[in-house]
């Protein structure tokens, strides 16, 4: 077997697809894993069902610990893995998190978290993470994928 290098990188451009992926994925069985790194310097895994599109270069996601906003406070460098085996689709992410304040983009990130996400934090006490895509690796459905800032 040999390795197959992948194109040369294209432009972030996360589509209309993806974003439904994303979205559905909780619901599927394949909620998104996210590595980030706590203050103290720890690697952390935690699997996310709110992960979402924000637009053509970023993601967001709902948080109502506070672990991985202040890790990000501390190191924003992320990175976010949606697999899902049926399919053999696979994508990673990786960027610059931060907590988004503007009560705007809360309401989006909120309004875009699944259902069940939302009934656990009613009075909206968690934050709204927004992720700088800086690249995106992996296999769609139509082959490989390879974006890169």
């Amino acid at each position: 077997m040999s390795y197959v290098a992948p194109n040369a990188p294209g432009p972030i451009e996360l589509s209309a697809e993806l974003a439904a992926l994303l979205g559905a994925a909780l619901d599927e069985g394949h909620p998104v894993a996210v590595t980030y790194v706590d203050p103290e310097g720890k690697p952390h895994l935690s699997l996310r069902g709110t992960v979402q599109v924000l637009s053509s270069s970023q993601l967001a996601m709902w948080c109502r610990s506070s672990g991985l906003p202040d890790g990000i406070a501390t190191n924003p460098n992320v990175a976010l893995l949606y697999q899902n085996l049926e399919t053999v689709e696979f994508y990673v992410f990786t960027g610059q998190a931060r907590v988004d304040d503007d009560e705007a983009v809360r309401q989006q990130v909120f309004a875009g978290s699944p259902a069940r996400e939302q009934a656990i934090d009613p009075d909206r006490k968690g934050a709204a993470v927004v992720v700088d895509i800086d690249s995106v690796t992996g296999r769609g459905p139509s082959g490989r994928v390879h974006m890169q800032r």
